[in-house]
């Protein structure tokens, strides 16, 4: 019976140590500029308005509740009308202090691929993909025109 008890025992330790070095490596993949960019696209299939708006914040401000809730939606049912998400893949990530640039392959279930390039922030020690609307200062014409 102890050596049961010293079996249950281990099995419970070795799980707990699993679990918690596991979630360790999960957190610190989570927070990739790369893992960001997966994340979104699948939020998008998964018609996630929530979680879209997290990882691009200014999508909401942008757009408001409701358009941006309406084009989540088209946009989930045109990747589910395409057999959805088969793969995500990261195949460059460069990450230059609080700023990254990742290019993404996503293939759908029709066996289709389409890369696209993403800049990335690092907000709150959150990686969000930015869509560059931050103000810039207005261009002034030359005197004479």
């Amino acid at each position: 019976m102890k050596t049961l008890f010293g079996l249950l025992t281990a099995a419970a330790f070795v799980t707990v140590m699993f679990f918690i070095t596991g979630q360790a490596a999960m957190a610190d993949k989570a927070v990739s500029p790369g893992d960001t960019v997966k994340a979104f696209a699948r939020a998008m299939e998964a018609n996630d308005v929530n979680k879209v708006k997290e990882i691009v914040p200014e999508l909401g401000e942008l757009l408001g509740d409701d358009k941006l809730k309406a084009i989540i939606k088209q946009a989930s049912d045109e990747i589910k009308a395409e057999g959805g998400i088969k793969s995500i893949t990261t195949d460059k990530e460069e990450i230059k202090g609080d700023t990254a640039k990742v290019t993404s392959t996503l293939e759908n279930g029709k066996g289709e691929k389409e890369t696209e390039e993403f800049e990335l922030e690092k907000v709150d020690g959150k990686w969000v993909i930015g869509l560059g609307l931050e103000e810039k200062p207005p261009v002034e014409s030359p005197p004479g025109e």
